[in-house]
């Protein structure tokens, strides 16, 4: 029960958050509605390939592996940037996010 609830909740709360995100990446209402629609499209088209894939393997086994990989992916866009750890690309000279420029080369 609660494995359903933290899917769905994980794959509706966009929809409520239309207007923030779109704010936020200052693009148009219907740009991000656009992105969460092919989201959708793409989920509706791979799942069945998918439950095809692992119509073997109990159902448990893949609740479990999927509830697993949600919540280690979850954390990583609600992190605020200033918390998160940078990547490797962030430390260039390009990236002013994460103070002074520290590459070698000295840019």
């Amino acid at each position: 029960m609660l494995a359903a609830l933290t899917f769905n909740t994980a794959e509706n709360l966009p929809v409520g958050l239309l207007e923030l995100i779109s704010a936020d990446l200052r693009v148009s209402l219907s740009a991000v509605g656009l992105l969460v629609t092919g989201y959708g499209v793409t989920v509706a088209v791979a799942s069945v390939p998918i439950a095809h894939v692992v119509r073997a393997v109990p159902r448990r086994y893949v609740l479990t592996a999927l509830l697993a990989e949600l919540s280690r992916r979850t954390p990583v866009p609600t992190t605020p940037a200033s918390r998160r750890v940078p990547r490797l690309g962030d430390w260039s000279c390009r990236s002013p996010r994460y103070g002074a420029p520290s590459s070698p080369a000295g840019c």
